[in-house]
């Protein structure tokens, strides 16, 4: 089973001595996010701390808030 969503989920079934048993769920699903800059700069510009002087797509991969892997990608024209 896959889940995409959070909810709380039951799941019925019988146990092994035949009995009606539950399985209960409860589940949140975080969400990574991702971003894209366009950039057109003379001479150089500075991204995350880094100062390029040469048009460049750079990515850096950080955690978001939610704690997901996420990513920021630039696309720069010196």
């Amino acid at each position: 089973m896959t889940f995409t969503t959070s909810g709380v989920y039951d799941q019925m079934f019988t146990n092994a001595s035949g009995c009606d048993s539950t399985a209960t769920l409860i589940l949140t699903i975080n969400y990574s996010t991702s971003s894209s800059e366009t950039i057109t700069a003379c001479d150089s510009y500075t991204w995350n701390g880094n100062v390029y002087t040469t048009s460049v797509t750079d990515s850096t991969v950080f955690v978001n808030a939610a704690g997901c892997d996420s990513i920021a990608i630039l696309y720069l024209t010196i």
